[in-house]
């Protein structure tokens, strides 16, 4: 199996996300922290790097430009000074809403090509080949 055939299909489909969200005047790792964020609220800087698979400075550096343009809002955790809580803010909200699926669609609109058989096998394939990776961690 080709490896840069998955990357392949990964990168295209951050390209395809990245010209979406452009009228955004947002970069790629704005949006997935934002898009996250509309999903799981009150959660902490470190699980958005975490989770997301980003590098604490990249986050940190997304979320003060996100708060910045009042995307985001930032407060300390009242049970550890140390850590931040991160929600969406109104206007991020107001935002982001419409771009949430993004991703989803357009995998959903590339895996039109395959019969709903093929589908599901390669959604059971993913959930194999993803479950194998996380164990190697």
């Amino acid at each position: 199996m080709n490896f840069y055939k998955l990357y392949s299909l990964t990168k295209i489909g951050e390209k395809y996300v990245s010209n979406k969200i452009s009228e955004l005047n947002m970069h790629y790792t704005d949006y997935q922290i934002c898009s996250y964020l509309y999903f799981h609220r009150s959660i902490s800087q470190d699980q958005i790097s975490e989770n997301l698979m980003i590098d604490k400075t990249t986050t940190s550096k997304a979320l003060k430009k996100l708060e910045e343009i009042h995307f985001i809002i930032r407060r300390q955790d009242t049970n550890n000074r140390r850590k931040n809580i991160v929600d969406l803010s109104d206007k991020g909200i107001e935002h982001i809403k419409n771009y949430v699926n993004i991703h989803n669609n357009w995998f959903e609109d590339v895996c039109n090509e395959l019969s709903e058989d093929e589908q599901e096998q390669f959604e059971n394939i993913l959930n194999k080949v993803l479950k194998s990776a996380n164990s190697k961690m």
